[in-house]
């Protein structure tokens, strides 16, 4: 890759962070580059360069790891978890899910289960212990 001078990389490490932000409305790759003030075809191509995946693949996989975080969880149907990251079709979702996973997004889900934060040990613990069980402050 062709030498890319600091400002410029800073710009592009910036535009990186913008495609991975969360948000209801996520900002176009036009409009990033836009804001980074770089030309389009110019941002498209120095991002690659840098990053070694284009501008739209990395805004992709990085909702894409949003939906496998998200579908894991269970919480949400995949049509919804299709819409809060980002896609505006759920053909379009199904389809990149798939081409990433191997699995169709309801078949991931299915295959990893929800996901429950393990409980802290302590709080495990004492829902166990019944209340006779307890030490008064003298005996401990």
């Amino acid at each position: 890759m062709p030498h890319v001078d600091r400002d410029l990389f800073r710009r592009l490490v910036r535009a990186r962070a913008m495609l991975r932000a969360d948000g209801s409305r996520p900002l176009e790759i036009r409009s990033v580059a836009e804001r980074v003030l770089v030309s389009r075809f110019h941002f498209a191509r120095r991002f690659e360069g840098l990053f070694g995946v284009t501008p739209k693949r990395y805004r992709s996989e990085v909702r894409l790891r949003e939906a496998r975080r998200l579908l894991a969880r269970g919480e949400l149907s995949v049509t919804e978890v299709c819409f809060a990251v980002g896609f505006e079709s759920l053909g379009t979702f199904s389809s990149l899910f798939r081409r990433s996973t191997g699995l169709s997004p309801s078949e991931y889900r299915r295959s990893i289960g929800p996901h429950r934060p393990p409980e802290p040990g302590c709080l495990t613990l004492m829902g166990r212990i019944g209340a006779g069980e307890l030490r008064t402050s003298e005996e401990a």
